[in-house]
């Protein structure tokens, strides 16, 4: 389709984004009830300067319980909804780049949570998210540490880059942490939008 666009413009780049929801089918922790999550998710090709390049981003819903609010509460801590993003360039090998797939994406964010989000909960299934959200405290920093260590492991991934954002329930302001990293010049990730 790029080479397609290239010659139809009549130019030496050419680019192509697509936006689209990707639902996973998700089992409940107890219960065992079955419902779909969405996922936001990108896919980017950019044919530029005779060099053809893929990222692909995928955007994470999650929880957090804030260890520092249970470390001064007598009754419990605050905790919060977020979204993780990661943003991938695979590897480029043979021709042909590595198959990295969305679903593995989304396992490896829900490794570092507090709590994954679910899109049906029955009572047990609510009580035990929410007490293992409290015996897993965790601040937007670890969780993309942690993310982003399981992504540089990965040796199917040339460039990455994680952001996490907090929807703080009893702070005005959002909180943010994000990483990036790449195994070689030429792959330098773009900053993550906000």
């Amino acid at each position: 389709m790029l080479r397609k666009i290239r010659q139809c413009l009549n130019t030496n780049d050419a680019q192509i984004t697509i936006v689209f929801p990707y639902s996973l089918r998700r089992s409940t922790p107890i219960t065992g009830a079955r419902a779909l999550i969405d996922y936001a998710c990108q896919f980017h090709r950019q044919f530029a300067q005779h060099e053809l390049c893929f990222k692909m981003q995928v955007v994470v819903p999650r929880t957090s319980v804030c260890s520092c609010s249970r470390a001064i509460c007598d009754y419990g801590a605050h905790n919060q909804r977020g979204r993780i993003t990661i943003s991938v360039t695979p590897q480029q090998r043979n021709g042909g780049i590595e198959l990295i797939w969305i679903e593995e994406l989304a396992d490896i964010v829900e490794g570092p949570v507090s709590s994954p989000v679910y899109s049906l909960l029955k009572r047990a299934d609510e009580r035990h998210v929410t007490m293992a959200g409290y015996d897993k405290l965790v601040l937007v920093e670890s969780m993309v540490r942690e993310v982003a260590g399981c992504l540089r492991s990965q040796e199917r991934v040339a460039a990455f880059g994680v952001m996490t954002v907090n929807n703080e329930s009893v702070h005005n302001y959002a909180a943010l942490a994000r990483r990036s990293h790449s195994t070689s010049p030429t792959h330098v990730q773009d900053e993550l939008p906000a």
